[in-house]
């Protein structure tokens, strides 16, 4: 079948994607005429949308529109998908969209490569055709450009380096279409209102990043800001105008009254009283000046309800807990005991990477830790219930509670003989994730970032190291040595003997296999984890969080961030 000859919708496209049947060969876009400022084509150019399209296509339609696109408009992605075959601009930006997006998550390093190199030059193509309507006022105001620059701006969003620098250039195509159909006073419906709330929540998050006024005027949406009983998703558009009313307010230049800050205030709040039960924080915590926490802490998402993983079912009996500190070997250990044929280790990484994420019990369970707690079998097979083994975190600041759980499981203290090369290399290493400006800022904007971050850098590390004013750096120079030499001596006083190994990474395979009983394997002992293997996993932290917050920037609800901004603003 040739493609150019048998014209295809995106539905069908899709569709044939899914069951396989597109053509392969060539991935390249054959050209099509589009007459210079045009946004719609006379006809759709479903044949000039190849297999690599369709596919690129389909990771939008399945993957990135529900949880960044589709908050405040469900039928945003449908009416992207039904213009696109007419409408270059629109489905240029789609395909350069997904192309990057896509390119994070593949394994294969040269193949990612590729995609990242497709996202460029589709938004190339589509910068191409933008620029021109830039002075056509009905082109603008259309709501397929306006789309496309909310599409563009994620896309500049996901490009841009956590640490480089966002000059939101697509901000202003969404600003210029704004505010031309402001000043041809056209109504706020269809799909430039759907594109409309896309372009408010960024032109809001760039507004708070960068402290200045957002730019769009929410007095002129069109939508009932009273609180009479509506759906979720005007619920949600109601407190992003609140929200850019509060940004306002903090950023102005111009005086602030008492009676602005009264009247946000009881409008916050009667939205607060008011709103459905979706809303309900999944978490909250006052702000505390005298710790330095001048927030509140807020976690909302939006879906109907954020119940906690489905607990675990034990199938194997847990058999080795490995329960030295961390930075003693821990990966090297999971590493082996996977090659022993222990088929799941739990790392204290899982507790960063593990889908669907458990973190938040883990911080429960550190709540209770006051020594007169027991935390059952039961418990932390509610979490623990697939692996066999435990090392790294969860098995060092756990470990007499996970000894007492599991009494038939052998005992492995993974020390490191040189106390201060331990010392030295968790210095650079927990202190560095700690002070990451980057990952604080991203772990507040999705629910399983803000567990991960919280657990380690709140809770077990200030606790494991006596870290009183929470400021691990000074907790591990001044108590690190002694927390590590009192720890080795409460395992040698919990465990038998006969149960226990006490063991280095300089000691290999041979006291290890003996102790497990099991047969010594070729090759040499692995040792993984170093400096630059505990960089990589710092850096797919941060791109996943990065993904997490962009995600939670499109559906955090604004009280957290709009009350946190007024207590900024009788602050300062």
């Amino acid at each position: 079948m040739n493609p150019s000859n048998n014209p295809l919708s995106i539905n069908e496209l899709l569709c044939s994607e899914i069951d396989g049947t597109l053509p392969s060969g060539d991935c390249t876009t054959p050209p099509f005429i589009v007459k210079p400022g045009s946004l719609y084509l006379d006809r759709p150019i479903g044949q000039a949308i190849d297999h690599r399209g369709a596919e690129l296509l389909l990771h939008f339609k399945t993957v990135i529109a529900k949880p960044w696109f589709e908050v405040t408009d469900p039928d945003f992605t449908n009416e992207a998908l039904r213009r696109a075959p007419r409408c270059p601009l629109l489905l240029y930006s789609l395909l350069a969209v997904s192309s990057s997006h896509k390119s994070w998550f593949l394994d294969d390093p040269d193949i990612a490569q590729d995609y990242a190199r497709y996202g460029e030059e589709y938004h190339e193509k589509c910068i191409s055709l933008l620029l021109p309507m830039l002075n056509d006022s009905e082109s603008i105001t259309d709501g397929a450009f306006l789309a496309c620059s909310t599409i563009l701006r994620w896309y500049e969003e996901l490009s841009a380096p956590i640490h480089g620098r966002d000059d939101a250039r697509h901000l202003l195509g969404g600003y210029a279409s704004v505010a031309e159909s402001f000043r041809q006073d056209l109504p706020w419906e269809g799909f430039r209102q759907a594109a409309l709330w896309i372009h408010l929540r960024q032109d809001i998050f760039n507004a708070v990043i960068n402290q200045r006024v957002p730019r769009t005027n929410v007095n002129r949406l069109g939508i009932d800001r009273s609180s009479s009983p509506t759906d979720e998703t005007t619920w949600a558009k109601r407190v992003l105008c609140l929200e850019a009313e509060v940004v306002e307010y903090c950023f102005s230049h111009e005086g602030s009254s008492i009676q602005r800050y009264t009247s946000l205030e009881v409008r916050l709040e009667d939205w607060d009283r008011q709103k459905p039960q979706t809303f309900t924080p999944v978490f909250y915590q006052e702000r505390d000046p005298s710790q330095g926490v001048s927030f509140p802490i807020v976690s909302v998402l939006l879906d109907s309800c954020v119940p906690e993983p489905p607990p675990r079912k034990r199938t194997k009996p847990m058999e080795v807990l490995c329960v030295g500190l961390p930075r003693s070997a821990t990966e090297s250990l999971q590493t082996a005991l996977l090659k022993l044929g222990y088929d799941h280790t739990y790392h204290g990484w899982d507790i960063v990477y593990e889908t669907p994420n458990y973190s938040s019990k883990w911080r429960r369970w550190f709540g209770s830790l006051d020594g007169n707690t027991t935390i059952t079998k039961e418990e932390f097979d509610e979490v623990l219930g697939h692996s066999v083994a435990v090392t790294d975190a969860a098995g060092s600041v756990f470990a007499a509670e996970l000894i007492a759980a599991y009494p038939d499981a052998k005992v492995v203290l993974n020390y490191r003989r040189d106390l201060d090369a331990w010392h030295e290399s968790v210095v650079k290493t927990l202190v560095s994730v700690h002070e990451n400006w980057a990952l604080y800022v991203l772990s507040c904007l999705g629910k399983a970032p803000f567990w991960g971050w919280h657990v380690y850098e709140r809770f077990m590390w200030p606790g494991l190291f006596r870290a009183l004013d929470g400021n691990i750096e000074t907790g591990i120079a001044r108590n690190g040595k002694w927390v590590y030499k009192e720890h080795c001596n409460m395992i040698r006083g919990l465990v038998p003997k006969d149960k226990l190994l006490e063991w280095t990474v300089e000691d290999g395979w041979e006291p290890l296999c003996k102790f497990l009983e099991k047969p010594v394997p070729d090759g040499p002992f692995p040792h993984v984890n170093k400096a630059s293997g505990w960089e990589n996993h710092e850096a797919e932290v941060t791109k996943r969080y990065l993904m997490s917050a962009l995600s939670g920037v499109a559906i955090l609800s604004a009280v957290g961030i709009a009350t946190g901004a007024i207590v900024y603003k009788t602050m300062w």
